[in-house]
């Protein structure tokens, strides 16, 4: 009855998923790692793991950036009543939004009557195996913070070299590669001379019919040979 379902609860657990990045190549963060370490987790336990929640890849949860996670969700929802035992592969699988999101992930599951584990051994049902990952929670947020920044100052001394940040290299300019020190970005002189004519035409009223028709009558066409289109000038119109 109630006492049966009460110790089934407490037996079972649960294990939660994700991966920030598709393209993260690191193996010591795959979903299949992950599931194994919590799986090896639950058998020391003694516990009986009856659900899994797998966000998937692509699902990363930070102060500076947040998805929509369903199945996280489904977790939090499910607590006290699939399961007794949550286990994650760490703290930072829950979010690494810092203490304060820690803090009441663990109030939620006190709450349900459910306890969190990592496979790290921490163990929100002792004050101190709480206390550790409050304090996992923030040094995750302060990991995040660090690395945006590195990113941040990175990008500010290509811009000031003139090196290219990333993406495709926009009309009018060309990428200028190096053996010996970072790609930078030129002015294109034909291409320029494009955008000129293109420029001057809209000016004089043309519309972006016109200056399409304009440009194939004078055989321009677009870096991957293909026609000029209404599509293409308005792009270059609006571009940087």
């Amino acid at each position: 009855s109630s006492d049966k379902k009460s110790m089934d609860i407490n037996n079972a657990a649960a294990i939660y998923v994700r991966r920030s990045s598709k393209q993260d190549k690191e193996q010591s963060t795959s979903i299949a790692r992950q599931r194994r370490l919590c799986t090896e987790a639950a058998e020391r336990l003694g516990l009986t793991v009856v659900q899994e929640y797998n966000e998937g890849e692509g699902k990363s949860v930070s102060h500076l950036h947040s998805v929509e996670r369903p199945q996280w969700d489904t977790a939090m929802e499910d607590a006290g009543s699939v399961y007794g035992t949550l286990i994650l592969e760490k703290v930072d699988r829950a979010d690494r939004k810092g203490a304060a999101s820690i803090g009441k992930l663990l109030d939620h599951a006190e709450a349900s009557g459910v306890r969190v584990v990592t496979c790290n051994g921490q163990d929100s049902s002792s004050e101190a195996g709480r206390l550790m990952m409050v304090i996992e929670g923030e040094q995750a947020r302060a990991e995040i913070a660090k690395a945006g920044e590195r990113i941040r100052e990175a990008k500010q001394e290509r811009r000031a070299s003139g090196s290219i940040l990333g993406g495709s290299v926009p009309y009018g300019h060309r990428l200028v590669r190096f053996v010996d020190k970072p790609s930078v970005i030129e002015l294109d002189e034909e291409e320029c001379k494009v955008i000129r004519f293109i420029v001057q035409m809209y000016l004089d009223g043309a519309s972006f019919n016109g200056v399409a028709a304009a440009c194939r009558e004078r055989g321009v066409k677009t870096r991957k040979g293909g026609q000029i289109n209404q599509q293409w000038i308005a792009r270059i119109l609006g571009g940087p």
